[in-house]
């Protein structure tokens, strides 16, 4: 055999590994499938019938602005202003719309694990009292179920409690719960997920409903980049009505479920313009009425703002008694602070919080007195 066929022969074996080779690390260059929450196909089989009349895009330290747009269903804002602290910047506070009772989250310092939960309060005076933490959201031995939760929201009925959570049972990261007060026990029902396309991989919050005006509010962070969220308004049914999956094909399901696109949850009919007319006339009362505070008078009697009161005497006795409500509260927090440091302090430091402690103390009682005095004099005058 002569050189030049070596020569080729010896080429096309090279060429050949070459291929080879090139063939392998193409094959290896194929993207790895995901594999997808089994969760997710179960939950994307079963997702509610809603129609979204709207979205919005806001910044998400603009979301309480955005949520906020009726005082038909109540206040929502955060723990720190509520209560005057600076702990828990990112535990939030439904306040109903009566204004006597809250719903809030706040850090559980007692536990080793250092989660939110949830917890419940009355107005009694200008005093919030009776606090408790709502439990029976989870089984005892479902642990790492609900390890966090957040973003409280009572209906007006006083029975039915949404909020948010993380755990095993989430999908993603908060996932929007709900659940119901049992009376006789004076605890709440195990709560359930209540599915897409509410809840979806990413964080879901903040589920709202007024009631009255029918039309509904919840924020997610799906699809959007760091530091924006998206509020979806939708029309709540009374029943739930799941969409019949054999009608449509994976993709379809997939894009209702994700809310991929609002406009195909709209239909044929007037409905999403008859919810918009609700929405706008309840966001002009608001614009219209400023609440100043919320005084009962009698049972049928509520005022919220100064130029309601009669006797126009009564209107710098309620300034004086919101600004001692106000120092109560400060007060309060205070004490709850002192104590705190009171167990954790060494004996050398504990006769100087102690101190401390009765003096706030009394302080609060001559507080309360007066503001119960107050409140009684303006009430007795507004009535007669």
């Amino acid at each position: 055999m002569n050189r030049l066929s070596l020569l080729i022969i010896s080429m096309s074996l090279c060429c050949g590994a070459m291929a080879q080779r090139a063939k392998k690390a193409k094959a290896a260059e194929k993207p790895v499938a995901v594999v997808e929450d089994p969760r997710l196909e179960e939950m994307r089989q079963s997702t509610q019938k809603i129609m979204f009349i709207d979205s919005v895009v806001v910044d998400k330290k603009n979301i309480l602005d955005a949520l906020n747009q009726t005082k038909d269903v109540g206040t929502i804002t955060t723990l720190a202003l509520f209560f005057n602290t600076e702990d828990d910047g990112d535990s939030y506070v439904f306040l109903n719309e009566m204004g006597n009772k809250c719903f809030y989250s706040k850090n559980n310092k007692d536990s080793s694990t250092y989660h939110k939960e949830l917890y419940v309060s009355d107005l009694i005076g200008n005093q919030w009292i009776n606090t408790q933490m709502v439990t029976g959201l989870a089984n005892d031995e479902d642990e790492g179920a609900l390890t966090n939760k957040n973003y409280p929201f009572m209906m007006s009925d006083g029975i039915t409690l949404y909020f948010a959570a993380k755990g095993e049972e989430s999908i993603g990261g908060w996932d929007i719960f709900v659940t119901r007060y049992d009376a006789e026990d004076n605890t709440f029902f195990r709560a359930e997920n209540i599915g897409m396309p509410f809840n979806s991989p990413a964080n879901d919050y903040f589920y709202i409903v007024d009631d009255i005006n029918n039309i509904g509010w919840f924020a997610s962070d799906r699809n959007q980049p760091e530091g924006k969220v998206c509020i979806y308004t939708f029309i709540p049914t009374e029943a739930r009505r799941n969409y019949d999956t054999d009608a449509m094909d994976e993709e379809q399901l997939k894009s209702l479920a994700s809310l991929h696109s609002i406009k195909d949850t709209w239909g044929k009919g007037n409905e999403r313009d008859e919810a918009l007319r609700r929405l706008n006339e309840a966001k002009n009362r608001v614009t219209n009425v400023k609440s100043d505070f919320v005084f009962v008078v009698n049972d049928n009697v509520i005022y919220t703002t100064f130029s309601q009161f009669k006797n126009k005497r009564n209107v710098e006795k309620m300034k004086a008694l919101l600004t001692a409500s106000e120092k109560l509260n400060r007060l309060t927090s205070a004490l709850e602070t002192s104590r705190f440091n009171y167990a954790k302090a060494p004996a050398v430091q504990k006769d100087v919080l102690s101190n401390e402690i009765r003096d706030m103390e009394q302080q609060m009682e001559e507080l309360e007195q007066l503001i119960s005095k107050q409140e009684k004099e303006i009430r007795n005058s507004e009535n007669q």
